[in-house]
């Protein structure tokens, strides 16, 4: 199994750009302009909400 940083440095995770890059079912949704950068420095015991 890859890691992220094996995605990373292979050129198919690009942490700058929105999620919605690579993951289109959160177009439309508020977390489609989050970065994955910005996902992964999420504190696990943040709570995310819907709105």
């Amino acid at each position: 199994m890859d890691t992220i940083g094996t995605f990373v440095d292979e050129g198919t995770l690009q942490l700058h750009s929105p999620l919605v890059t690579f993951w289109p079912e959160v177009t439309g949704h508020p977390l489609a302009q989050v970065t994955a950068r910005g996902l992964l420095h999420v504190s696990p015991s943040a709570k995310l909400h819907s709105s």
